[in-house]
Formats: C-alpha cells, structure tokens, sequence
C-alpha cells in the first residue's frame, strides 16, 4: 500500500478524534446519572484545547525560533480538540486522554530568515493509582502512567529548502491530580505531571475549573504540554503546547452491586 502524506496522516487524525468525540457525546446522552455516594464511577469528557506552541528547534547548525500566542490561535490552528475518560472504583483511580493539535506558527532562523514551522501532534496518556483523602472532601490521585507523542514537524523557508522531521515519544510519568471544592457544586482540579524516556524531559501543568451537577459537568481550565528531545541525528527540540480547555462531561456509576 502506498504510504499515507502527512497531510493525509492529519486528515486520519483528525477524523478519529472528531468520531470518538462524537461517539463520546453519543454515550453521555446514554448513561445514567451518578450518584457521588458510589464506590464506582465513569466519566466520559470530551473537550476542545485551544492549543498554542512556542520553542526551538537545533537543526543542522541552525536555532529556529517559533511562536504562536493566544492571539494566532483563531488564525492558526488547523485542529484541536481531546476526550478525557476517567474511571475509578473506590479509591483506584485510572484515566485515558487523546488529545490532538494541528497548527502552523511563523519563525525566525538565528541569521534571521523567515520560514514556516507546521507541527501535527497527537498525545496519548494512560495513568493508574490511587486516591488518597486529604481532607473531609478534599483528594489527591497518586499515579503512574506512560504518555506518547507522535509528532512531524516541517519546516519550510520558501524558495530555500523544507526540513521534515519526525518522532514518536513513549514516556513514562508520575502524575498528581489533586481536587479541592469550593463550593457545592464547584471545584478545582488540577493534573500535574513529569516524566522522561524517550523525551530528556516532558511535563504539564493543567488547572481546570468544574461545576458538577445532576451527573453532568461542565470545564474551564488551561493546559501547559512542554517538552524537551533529541532526534536520532542530533537535532535538538524543545516545544511547549498551551491553551485554553473548554468541554462538557458526563459521569456514570456501577448500579449493579
């Protein structure tokens, strides 16, 4: 079979991720409601991540520089978007999120030539532990999981040359989610995760803000994905993916015990 372009690549990634939104939103109308007295319970979220990147590339003696603020986002980014899944029983806690971002961003070279740096990044992080009370109502989730990054990054400084690269990063992490109310039906979780493998560092940073109520929830947060790798031939990157979440969720509980 003929191998897929990148752009095809994209295409396929994005059709996914819209499908298992879609197929998440589908099962959320599905579900019923859960009940927060429960040892057992399912929550499905699919969000939108409005992801930005900045960072640097070291590619054969070359330092490009790439930015791409808040203020690009609408402009561009091709595709964002992610499904959490998040499933505990008692205080065994695991979750699941695939997450995707497609987007462009104008650099500089370090003798100050223009080029255009395209990144498609799909991450996928799976994580287990366990839930430890901190308080009356207040958590902390202790993890262990593994992230992957499948990433391609090209590189273009027109009618010059266009540099492509590629990478798929498998990373191990320790993750901290710690949940504190602040109210009856609001709260703040935050993830908080590092790890190595593959990457020489990766880490995040994710607050968000929930309001809980009748087995629905509804998300607000920010999202900081960095990290820092070595290519096979030396080239060296570091790129940090950041943005504003926003997305519903839906939770469910075990009823048959």
């Amino acid at each position: 079979d003929a191998e897929l372009s990148n752009t095809d690549k994209g295409y396929v990634m994005r059709n996914l991720l819209i499908a298992t939104a879609a197929s998440a939103v589908a099962l959320q109308a599905q579900i019923p409601v859960a009940n927060a007295a429960d040892d057992c319970c399912l929550r499905i979220a699919p969000y939108a991540w409005v992801a930005g990147v900045d960072g640097q590339i070291k590619a054969r003696g070359e330092d490009i520089d790439f930015n791409l603020d808040f203020s690009d986002i609408v402009d561009k980014v091709e595709f964002g978007g992610a499904v959490l899944v998040d499933l505990n029983k008692g205080h065994w806690v695991s979750y699941l999120d695939l997450s995707y971002a497609d987007l462009g961003a104008d650099a500089s070279t370090a003798r100050g030539s223009k080029v255009d740096v395209s990144i498609s990044a799909p991450f996928v992080t799976l994580a287990t532990g366990w839930r430890f009370d901190i308080s009356e109502h207040s958590t902390v989730d202790v993890l262990a999981g593994v992230r992957y990054l499948g990433i391609e990054t090209e590189v273009e400084e027109k009618n010059v040359r266009t540099t492509h690269s590629e990478a798929n990063n498998y990373d191990t992490l320790l993750v901290l989610r710690p949940r504190v109310p602040l109210s009856k039906h609001w709260h703040l979780d935050t993830t908080l995760s590092a790890g190595a493998g593959d990457s020489d560092l990766v880490w995040e940073a994710y607050p968000q803000l929930i309001y809980e109520c009748c087995g629905w929830d509804f998300r607000v947060g920010y999202r900081s994905m960095n990290y820092e790798w070595e290519s096979g031939n030396g080239d060296e990157f570091e790129m940090s993916f950041q943005g504003p979440v926003v997305g519903p969720g839906r939770m469910t509980v075990d009823t048959s015990k």
